[in-house]
C-alpha cells in the first residue's frame, strides 16, 4: 500500500536546481527541503494530473517506475507503478493562505499548513514520498482540469500522459436532469431533493432521504412511499401498481476505514505460497503486545495466536503445510473455478465523499478500484489462482471512451457464466441495498445513453417513460442471457434513478434465487462472498444462493475495511486444511486485536461483527472460542509443523477428553501434554473438542458445516 516500496524507489544525485522561483534564478528550497512560501503563484489551483519528480533528498522513483498524483477538489489519489508492480493510496488535502494540509492515508504522510509551490506546470508539495523526516517532493503536471477533460461522472475517461485510457479520481459531483420532466416524474424529483439535501442544505443521509420521500408524496400519480428499514431507501408505488426505487445506500470511504486496517509495510506475510508486498494477509509469527485495560495481550495471527512453541507445537514453521486428511468439504477438482463480479471496478459513479467535518455529502467515485485497500480484484484472482482455482472476470471498465462489461452487459454476462460453467468460489463486488426482511438490492451499473435513446429517443422521461424503458431493458437482457420471458424474472430486474441525474441497472436477489430454480443451478458446493452494503441485512441473498458458504455484510461497512476483509480472507483460505469458518475467524481475532490496541472503539462502519457468515441452510457461523482455536493449532500444527499429522493430533486431543476434561480432571502433572492445550485454568469442553475436530476435517456434524478451498 505504501510508496516507500524497494521496487519502487531509486535514489538519485539532483544536480541542477528542481524549480526556478518565479522571481528569480535561485533554487527553491531551503536545506530543510521546505518549499519557499513566497514562491507561490497567483493561481491555487492544483487540480489535475502530476508525475513524481524527486523528493527534496534526491531519492526519486527507479527506473521504468512511475508515480502520478491525482488531485481533485480536496481529496487526492497516488498510483505507483513498475514493470511488475502496483500500489495505490489515497487522501485529502487542503490550502489555505499560501500553506498546504495535505495527508496520505495508507501511507501514513501527511504535512499540517505548510508552504507548497506552484510554478506553471510543476507542483512542490510539503511532504516526501519516499524517505522519512520533513521535506518535499517536486511533481510536474501532465492533465490539469481545466483542460477540457471529460467529467468520471459522465462515465467517461480521463486521457493520461501515454494517451492511453485511465480513470481519475474526483471528488466533483455534476448532476444532469435534463433527460426527465422533473414537474411530472416523482422519482426524478425525489432524488434530486435529495441530492440538494445533502449537498446544499447540509441535511444527514437519512434527512435527506425524508425530505425525497416527503416530495414524492406531493405528486398526484404517487399512491405511496415506504422508506427500508435502515432508513437509507425507498419504495415508490404509483397509482398503476409498478414500483420504482430510491436507493441511496452505498459504500462509505473514509480516513476511520484505512487506519482502522492494519498496516502492511513491516509484516511479515504468509501464505501456502508467495504474497506480493501489496495484498493484505495476516501475519504469520506475530510478536507483538498491547496493553489492554491494564493487561498485556498478545498480538494474534494466521492462527490466531503467538506461535512460539507452546500449545503442545515445538516448532512452527509458517512454511509448513499440513496435509489435510479430507477433501471431501473442497469444490471438486472440475469445480475449482472461480468467478470475480465487479460491474463498478473502474467506472466513474456517484458515491460519498466526506467535508472537512467529516460529513457525507454526493461525490464521485472513480470506481472500486481506486477506494480498495490495494487492487482488490487482483489480490483475490492471486490467492485463488495459487489454491488452483481458474479464475474468470467481469470488470466494469471504460474503454475508448466505451463502457466494457457494465450495466445490461455485466448482468447478461454474469448469467451466462453461472448457467454454463460450475464456480466453486463467486465473488461480487459492487453497491448494495436492503430494502426489507427479504430482499437485497445489486448494482450492475449504468445504463447508456445510445440505451435509453434507441427506446425512448428524445422523450422527458416521467413514470409512463421509465415503465417503457425498464420493460423492454427486462426483454433485451432476458433474451440475451437465455432464459425466459416470464413475469417473475422481469420484475427482479430494475431501472433506477440515480442520484447524478443518470439510469442505472440493479437486480435484486430473487434473480438469483430463480436463476437456480429455473435453470437447476447448483451452489451447494461454492463459497460466496456478496461483498456489497447490507448484502447479508436479510435473508434474501443467502436463500437464493443456497450455498455451501455465503459472506456479506449486515450494514454499509467502509469500502477499504470491506476489501481489505475479502483480501486477507481469501489468502488465508489458502492454506491446507483451514475451512472458511477458521479463516474468517482468524481475520476476526486480528482485527479485534487491532481495536483493543489501539485504545479507542471503531465506528460502526468498521466493526468486525458486521460481515455475517452462513452455511448450508442459511445457518449462521458460531466465531471461535480461544480454547477451540488453540486446539485448532494443535491439531494443525503438533506435535511441529515440520511432522504434523492431524490424524495422529486428534487421537492426542481425544485422549485428552477421554481420560481428564470430559469428566473435569484438572491435568496438570498428570499430563503436561494435556494441560499445554488448556487455554489458561479452562478446561476444554467436549463441545470445544468436537468443534475443533469438526473444523479441521476429523468428523463429526455442525449445522452450519465445513468448506475448504483446495483440500
Amino acid at each position: 500500500m505504501r510508496i516507500r516500496h524497494c521496487l519502487l524507489i531509486s535514489t538519485l544525485v539532483v544536480v541542477a536546481a528542481m524549480v526556478v522561483a518565479c522571481g528569480g534564478g535561485s533554487s527553491n528550497s531551503d536545506d530543510s527541503g521546505e518549499p519557499d512560501a513566497t514562491a507561490v503563484t497567483s493561481s491555487d489551483d492544483v487540480r489535475g494530473t502530476w508525475m513524481l519528480v524527486t523528493d527534496s533528498d534526491g531519492t526519486g522513483p527507479a527506473d521504468n517506475t512511475t508515480v502520478t498524483l491525482v488531485l481533485g477538489d480536496e481529496v487526492l489519489s497516488v498510483r505507483a507503478e513498475s514493470l511488475d508492480d502496483e500500489l495505490v493510496d489515497d487522501g485529502t488535502y487542503s490550502i489555505s493562505d499560501g500553506k498546504m494540509t495535505i495527508t496520505f492515508v495508507g501511507q501514513e504522510i501527511s504535512a499540517t499548513d505548510r508552504p507548497y509551490k506552484l510554478d506553471g506546470d510543476t507542483l512542490e508539495i510539503p511532504v516526501k514520498m519516499f524517505s522519512e523526516g520533513e521535506g518535499s517532493s517536486t511533481w510536474t503536471r501532465t492533465s490539469s482540469s481545466a483542460e477540457g477533460d471529460p467529467t468520471p461522472g459522465d462515465g467517461d475517461s480521463t486521457a493520461s500522459a501515454d494517451g492511453g485510457d485511465t480513470i481519475g479520481v474526483t471528488s466533483e459531483f455534476e448532476a444532469d436532469w435534463s433527460i426527465y420532466d422533473l414537474d411530472e416524474y416523482a422519482t426524478a424529483a425525489a432524488m434530486k431533493t435529495f441530492v440538494e439535501g445533502v449537498n446544499d442544505q447540509g441535511l444527514a443521509w437519512e434527512a435527506a432521504l425524508q425530505a425525497a420521500v416527503d416530495k414524492a408524496r406531493t405528486f398526484p400519480d404517487v399512491r405511496s412511499v415506504t422508506i427500508s428499514p435502515n432508513g437509507l431507501n425507498a419504495v415508490i408505488t404509483y397509482n398503476d401498481g409498478r414500483d420504482e426505487d430510491l436507493i441511496t445506500e452505498r459504500f462509505s470511504v473514509t480516513e476511520g476505514g484505512a487506519v482502522s486496517s492494519v498496516p502492511r509495510e513491516s509484516e511479515p506475510l504468509v501464505s501456502a505460497a508467495a504474497v506480493t508486498a501489496t495484498c493484505p494477509a495476516l501475519p504469520a509469527s506475530p510478536a507483538g503486545i498491547a496493553k489492554v485495560r491494564g493487561s498485556n495481550v498478545a498480538e494474534p495471527g494466521r492462527e490466531g495466536l503467538q506461535p512460539k512453541g507452546g500449545y503442545g507445537v515445538s516448532v512452527y514453521s509458517a512454511a509448513s503445510q499440513p496435509k489435510p486428511i479430507t477433501s471431501d468439504d473442497s469444490p471438486p477438482p472440475a469445480e475449482r473455478n472461480a468467478l470475480l463480479f465487479a460491474p463498478l471496478y473502474d467506472v466513474p459513479h456517484p458515491g460519498p465523499r466526506y467535508d472537512k467535518a467529516g460529513k457525507p455529502i454526493v461525490g464521485t467515485w472513480s470506481g472500486f478500484r481506486e477506494p480498495s485497500d490495494g487492487d482488490d480484484i487482483a489480490c483475490n484472482k492471486a490467492a485463488l489462482e495459487r489454491a488452483g482455482y481458474r479464475a474468470d472476470t467481469i470488470l466494469g471498465r471504460i474503454e475508448k471512451r466505451k463502457p466494457v462489461q457494465t450495466g445490461i452487459d455485466a448482468l447478461v454476462e454474469l448469467t451466462q457464466k453461472l448457467t454454463t460453467k460450475k464456480y466453486g468460489v463467486i465473488y461480487i463486488l459492487t453497491h448494495g441495498s436492503a430494502f426489507d426482511n427479504n430482499i437485497i438490492k445489486l448494482q450492475m451499473g449504468t445504463l447508456g445513453e445510445a440505451e435509453r435513446e434507441k427506446i425512448l429517443g428524445n422523450k422527458k422521461i416521467r413514470h409512463e417513460e421509465m415503465v417503457t424503458l425498464e420493460d423492454a431493458i427486462r426483454e433485451e437482457i432476458l433474451s440475451r442471457a437465455g432464459l425466459p420471458l416470464d413475469d417473475d424474472l422481469k420484475k427482479t430486474i430494475r431501472a433506477n434513478v440515480e442520484v447524478n441525474g443518470r439510469l442505472e441497472l440493479w437486480v435484486s436477489s430473487d434473480f438469483f434465487r430463480l436463476l437456480r430454480e429455473k435453470k437447476g443451478l447448483d451452489f451447494s458446493n461454492t463459497l460466496i462472498f456478496v461483498n456489497a452494503c447490507s448484502s447479508a441485512a436479510n435473508s434474501g441473498l443467502v436463500s437464493a444462493f443456497d450455498a455451501r458458504a455465503f459472506f456479506g455484510w449486515e450494514r454499509p461497512p467502509d469500502m477499504y475495511f470491506a476489501s481489505h476483509a475479502a483480501q486477507v480472507f481469501f489468502d488465508a483460505l489458502t492454506d491446507k486444511g483451514r475451512s472458511a469458518r477458521n479463516a474468517w475467524s482468524m481475520w476476526g481475532r486480528y482485527e479485534r486485536w487491532l481495536e483493543a490496541a489501539s485504545g479507542r472503539p471503531r465506528p460502526d462502519r468498521t466493526k468486525v461483527d458486521i460481515l455475517k457468515a452462513f452455511g448450508p441452510n442459511a445457518v449462521e457461523y458460531a466465531r471461535m472460542p480461544d480454547q477451540t482455536v488453540i486446539l485448532i493449532y494443535r491439531l494443525r500444527h503438533g506435535p511441529s509443523s515440520a511432522s504434523s499429522d492431524i490424524t495422529k493430533s486428534i487421537a492426542v486431543v481425544q485422549a485428552c477428553t477421554d481420560q481428564f476434561w470430559a469428566s473435569g480432571t484438572r491435568t496438570g502433572l498428570k499430563s503436561p501434554a494435556c494441560h499445554n492445550l488448556e487455554f489458561g485454568s479452562h478446561l476444554p469442553t467436549t463441545e470445544e473438542v468436537a468443534d475443533a475436530i469438526f473444523d479441521v476435517g476429523g468428523g463429526g456434524e455442525l449445522p452450519y458445516g465445513r468448506w475448504t478451498a483446495a483440500d
